[in-house]
């Protein structure tokens, strides 16, 4: 069970914090109100845990990283590679950094990886599309996304799902941008 969104409070002599929750998988989530750090304000986004059922009945877990407003954001959905987490560093700082320039982002753990249910070794290009589709139907409801600008970040075999779940379901996404592909992707097929 993961906490509610907590607080994230910024003081001028110490670093930037990161939630221990939230690489350990919760939200680390902020509310929109102000914060200082040093002389500059800065207004955090909303991050929200997610949370869904796949076809297998396994819960998927992931954080949505929602811009302040009730405009329509283009959304960046992030899928991570074998073995990956949603709680990547790499993953968190650019969530955040898209959801502070006004674009919807949205990291999670597919099935038997990070917090999301399920067994690592019975994963397969097959499961992993799959969840790709129950994660894609779900987040495109959510009313503030722009169901005409989805973008996708994908990293290793990441990639792989990624196009092939593009392909196979006529998706016709705005972008999709391939972050260290996995190399010779038919052999893996």
């Amino acid at each position: 069970i993961l906490p509610e969104p907590i607080s994230i409070q910024w003081q001028k002599s110490k670093t930037c914090p990161r939630s221990s929750m939230d690489r350990a998988g919760a939200s680390g989530a902020s509310d929109s109100r102000s914060n200082r750090l040093g002389d500059t304000i800065i207004k955090i986004n909303m991050e929200k845990p997610i949370i869904l059922k796949n076809k297998n009945g396994n819960q998927l877990i992931g954080i949505l990283h929602l811009p302040e407003g009730k405009a329509k954001f283009p959304l960046v959905i992030i899928c991570h590679g074998l073995g990956g987490t949603k709680t990547s560093l790499s993953f968190i700082r650019l969530a955040r950094a898209l959801a502070k320039n006004k674009i919807a982002a949205f990291r999670f753990d597919f099935d038997g990886c990070g917090d999301s249910e399920g067994d690592f070794l019975k994963t397969t290009v097959k499961r992993e599309i799959s969840d790709l589709g129950d994660i894609f139907s779900k987040v495109t409801k959510i009313k503030n996304i722009n169901k005409e600008k989805i973008i996708f970040v994908c990293h290793s075999i990441g990639s792989v799902i990624c196009n092939l779940f593009v392909i196979q379901n006529k998706i016709n996404p705005k972008t999709i941008v391939m972050w260290a592909p996995a190399f010779n992707q038919k052999d893996l097929m």
